[in-house]
């Protein structure tokens, strides 16, 4: 696969910025990234929302990076930072789940007010070190014998929240603390803005979203009306943005060789299918195994999330080669 120099061009404009200004990444850090993308002739993708990742999408991800060294491939993780705090219980607090899919009701929270969790992730502030210590005071109460782990954890996210931007970098460092991996990283919503217009589609109006630029929030308004912010109380430039349809689509015009994802939902296929900007649609790898989580009386635990495995086990990451093949957590 070739690649036009405008297009690596963008994506490196992009990533750059984004590594520097809201991960804090260094000018070497952000080099030996950015020259991995320049050579490599491959490019796989994996998008997600930032959040706490459920141990599902972790495995996503570090296959992500292990095919990506086994193509001899560069690596972009496309965000969906431009998404509110409510949209996933993952980007609000730690779900702790019990054997037979029961849960924790009082979960470790992030304690984000009830009106901010409709700000976009990009427009949250980081946590601050006393909401970090009281999330990890939950932990520690949960999990005693993970003190001195919880401690750790608690170490790294106030780093993170030293050199994150906003919620969604936040949890994108702490990502990389944790799995000691990185890649670039490039928000959708800015892929879209730096496309030339030469290339867009009439029928992308159809798949654009309005957002508010201040705070982040839906809205969804007549054009005839005054863009009105519910969230912020007051008169609002408004930001378009693709949906999850044209966010692939858009990805699509980049030549990328592959796309790593998990199990098949239903606008995948229509988005592949519709090819509004080329016809050339990555090879999908889908992560279709199970990941499950036994204890030692052989109890199962569904979707538990990665800080929950962090704290209950040795962490291991060494997942299957094989996606299709279940990948069991021992804690």
């Amino acid at each position: 696969m070739s690649y036009l120099r405008n297009e690596k061009n963008i994506l490196v404009d992009i990533a750059s910025k984004y590594l520097k200004e809201d991960l804090s990444f260094t000018k070497k850090r952000v080099d030996i990234l950015v020259n991995e993308l320049i050579s490599s002739e491959k490019i796989i993708e994996f998008a997600h929302t930032p959040c706490f990742f459920h141990v599902g999408i972790l495995r996503c991800f570090l296959h992500f990076i292990n095919l990506s060294k086994k193509l001899r491939a560069s690596k972009i993780f496309f965000i969906n930072d431009h998404l509110n705090v409510k949209a996933l219980k993952e980007t609000k607090g730690i779900p702790i789940v019990l054997p037979n899919n029961k849960s924790i009701v009082k979960y470790p929270s992030l304690k984000i007010p009830k009106k901010k969790q409709r700000f976009s992730l990009s427009k949250t502030l980081v946590p601050s070190q006393e909401t970090i210590v009281s999330l990890t005071e939950r932990l520690q109460e949960l999990f005693p014998l993970a003190i001195n782990k919880i401690n750790i954890l608690k170490g790294y996210m106030i780093e993170c929240s030293n050199s994150s931007s906003n919620l969604a970098s936040w949890y994108i460092n702490l990502l990389f603390k944790l799995t000691k991996k990185n890649c670039l990283v490039i928000p959708t919503r800015l892929i879209f803005n730096s496309l030339d217009n030469s290339i867009h589609n009439p029928k992308i109006n159809n798949y654009l979203l309005s957002y508010c630029k201040n705070c982040g929030a839906r809205i969804d308004i007549p054009e005839s009306k005054k863009n009105f912010c519910c969230n912020c109380n007051k008169l609002c430039d408004i930001e378009k943005i693709p949906n999850v349809f044209l966010r692939q689509n858009i990805a699509n015009f980049f030549g990328f060789s592959h796309r790593v994802s998990g199990a098949s939902k239903g606008y995948q296929k229509k988005s592949d299918e519709e090819k509004l900007f080329t016809n050339k649609v990555p090879i999908r790898v889908r992560v279709t195994g199970h990941t499950k989580a036994v204890n030692k009386l052989g109890e199962t635990y569904k979707k538990m999330n990665m800080i929950q495995y962090y704290c209950t086990s040795n962490f291991n990451l060494i997942i299957p080669d094989e996606t299709e093949v279940d990948w069991k957590l021992n804690i």
